[in-house]
């Protein structure tokens, strides 16, 4: 098993889901972003083993609010890895 990360659908609405696959323990952090860079929602935060997981995102940002349609990013870190993905958000 290897890093990785996927979502599925893109575009979404009214959500996604992420997948992703950790080939060992690591701490493990997943925000979304939107295009000014400004965190939107934190996913993730925490240590995880081995394995593979996933993580919803229904288009809500840390106060529980719906965000407007648009781009968004996603970065997941773990340890080392870090990926970014566009998730475009259609209402």
């Amino acid at each position: 098993t290897k890093f990785g990360i996927e979502n599925h659908p893109n575009p979404f609405n009214p959500s996604t889901e992420i997948r992703y696959q950790l080939p060992q323990a690591e701490e493990v952090n997943i925000v979304i972003y939107n295009v000014l860079g400004q965190q939107v929602r934190e996913l993730v935060n925490r240590k995880q083993e081995a394995g593979s997981y996933v993580v919803k995102w229904n288009g809500d940002n840390e106060q529980g609010l719906s965000v407007p349609s648009g781009m968004y990013f996603l970065r997941m870190k773990a340890g080392s890895f870090i990926a970014n993905r566009k998730l475009l958000l259609l209402k």
